[in-house]
């Protein structure tokens, strides 16, 4: 059974479908900006730091209490992930000794 989209969906559709090539070409823009004076591991940590931020506040937005505790283990995970980040920046001390 094939089924048809309704028309009050049809009009959302297209605007989530807008908006997401609109995002895209002003990352696009920004990302040509950035790089110009940032390393493209500081624009991508940039971009990932706001793109988990509005994921974390859109799912805490739709989450019950009970599965706010998915939000805590990505927090966590990002943490994690910013450590490793800062970690690998940093000479290691046999290399500061070596000078």
């Amino acid at each position: 059974m094939i089924r048809t989209a309704r028309p009050d969906h049809v009009g959302r559709a297209i605007a989530w479908l807008l908006l997401g090539v609109s995002s895209g070409l002003v990352l696009d823009l920004c990302a040509k900006e950035l790089l110009r004076t940032y390393s493209l591991q500081e624009f991508i940590l940039i971009r990932s730091g706001i793109a988990i931020s509005i994921f974390i506040a859109l799912a805490y937005a739709t989450l019950s209490a009970r599965d706010r505790r998915h939000i805590q283990i990505l927090l966590r995970t990002v943490k994690n992930a910013i450590g490793q980040y800062i970690d690998a920046g940093l000479p290691s001390s046999s290399v500061l000794s070596a000078r």
